[in-house]
């Protein structure tokens, strides 16, 4: 291991809870920055050591004077990005992350995959990379053959058995719409689609309609680490081809929450079993089809947030509106020079703020992202570690409301928020609103109240 240390080193850093561990020059500590570590300013004396140092402690905030002191506003503003939660206390330890993964466990396997897919590959773009598919241990056997079948399309779809049996339709049985092909029944039927951004996938089949079966594979495998999304995947397209199986012999109805179960049970994600239980069902799923935006309940507020993305980066936009459909503030944000992942979160944050400011007891916040709905709605759920900092803050600012409900809603249904955080894209600047709404959504408000 020490012949690879500076290896392991890239791949390390640490999340800070009372900072005792954390050497602030030399240890790996701000995500932000591109080496993780701060430089500070030239030609300061540095008198500070460890991080517990920069933090007022019984705060539970940063000092930022002291901060101001030491270091450029590009690392003080990445610094203060690292939210410290109110339930830590000074027995709390740091804990190092393994950031290639993305929920930040290290293992032995994982590294040696970590320097593997580093390794640069000597396969082209017609050639699938076989020797990394079978070099990836983590999914069970017969999966993986099950995988190696759907890829060399040798499993028996409608379509596949059609022809050598003529009299056999080759129609899906999921959907009744198409012909049953792999690539149908696996990516385009309605009710995969459903299932694969109900998955912790949450991927949109839509958004890369050209995409095949193998494409996809190929840019799992690409992602290299502990091959999660890979892992997922396939456990996802198992339990479809498990399901589709019983409607097809057991003439029995598809249940979109048996599948996810299914696949999360052989992915093994570390979902408590309550958990499993309060998963989206598929009424929820199936309700979540409906193409415009509802109401919420008398006396609760929802907040509908999404985001948008630039050349400049990403943005945030988060809409309130009470029970009779009326304007209740809006905000949006535009975030220069941060991750996808890392935007997910911020617009969650940027709809709790919304909440905060204007007083709100009751809310529904509600999104098209299932996986920052989880990781809020969960507290076993572990989201990714680079967001980990943003859904601590949220938890604890959520604590101050007398009732919080998170639900899903189709992308088409979240045109408000969406169009509120377009404006930050082509504005280049952060603004709110609290009496009327922006021209941008104003007639959007009111046909979507004339729907209802």
């Amino acid at each position: 291991m020490l012949i690879v240390r500076e290896e392991m080193k890239e791949g390390c850093c640490w999340t800070v809870r009372n900072g005792r561990k954390i050497d602030v020059w030399k240890d790996p500590w701000v995500p932000g920055l591109p080496t993780k570590r701060p430089e500070g300013r030239p030609q300061e004396a540095y008198n500070v050591k460890k991080v517990q140092d920069l933090i007022i402690q019984e705060e539970h905030r940063w000092d930022e004077n002291k901060l101001q002191q030491l270091f450029t506003q590009t690392e003080v503003a990445k610094i203060m990005e690292i939210y410290i939660p109110e339930g830590t206390d000074t027995n709390t330890n740091d804990k190092l992350l393994w950031t290639p993964h993305p929920k930040g466990d290290f293992s032995a396997k994982s590294f040696i995959k970590y320097l593997n897919a580093n390794t640069p590959s000597t396969s082209t773009n017609d050639e699938f990379p076989w020797k990394k598919f079978w070099e990836v241990k983590n999914i069970p056997p017969k999966i993986q053959i099950f995988m190696w079948r759907l890829l060399k399309n040798g499993l028996p779809v409608a379509h596949n058995i059609s022809k050598h049996i003529h009299e056999i339709s080759d129609q899906c049985k999921l959907c009744d719409r198409e012909v049953e092909n792999s690539e149908h029944l696996f990516l385009q039927c309605p009710t995969t689609q459903a299932i694969l951004f109900a998955s912790p996938l949450s991927l949109r089949v839509g958004e890369q309609p050209s995409m095949t079966i193998q494409n996809h594979v190929t840019q799992w495998l690409d992602e290299g680490g502990d091959y999660t999304k890979l892992k997922m995947g396939a456990c996802v397209w198992w339990a479809v081809w498990k399901a589709r199986n019983v409607v097809i012999f057991n003439r029995a109805k598809l249940n979109i929450q048996s599948v996810l179960k299914e696949a999360l049970y052989w992915a093994n994600m570390e979902t408590t079993a309550e958990d499993m239980n309060n998963m989206l069902t598929e009424t929820d799923i199936m309700e979540s089809q409906k193409n415009n935006w509802e109401p919420p309940e008398v006396e609760k507020i929802k907040i509908n947030f999404d985001g948008a993305a630039g050349p400049r980066g990403f943005a945030c936009g988060a809409v309130a509106r009470d029970s009779k459909s009326s304007f209740q503030g809006c905000k949006n944000q535009s975030l220069n020079y941060c991750k996808a992942v890392e935007a997910e979160g911020k617009r969650a944050l940027l709809a709790v703020d919304l909440a905060r400011r204007k007083g709100f007891r009751d809310i529904i916040l509600e999104r098209d992202s299932i996986t920052v709905i989880n990781a809020l709605k969960y507290a076993h759920y572990k989201p990714n570690w680079r967001i980990q900092s943003t859904i601590d803050r949220i938890r604890d600012e959520l604590s101050l409301f007398r009732s919080v409900d998170f639900r899903y809603v189709k992308k088409t249904a979240n045109n408000v928020a969406h169009n509120v955080a377009a404006l930050a894209v082509t504005s280049h600047s952060s603004n709110e609103w609290f009496t009327l709404p922006p021209s941008c959504i104003a007639q959007l408000i009111v046909s979507e109240c004339s729907s209802v």
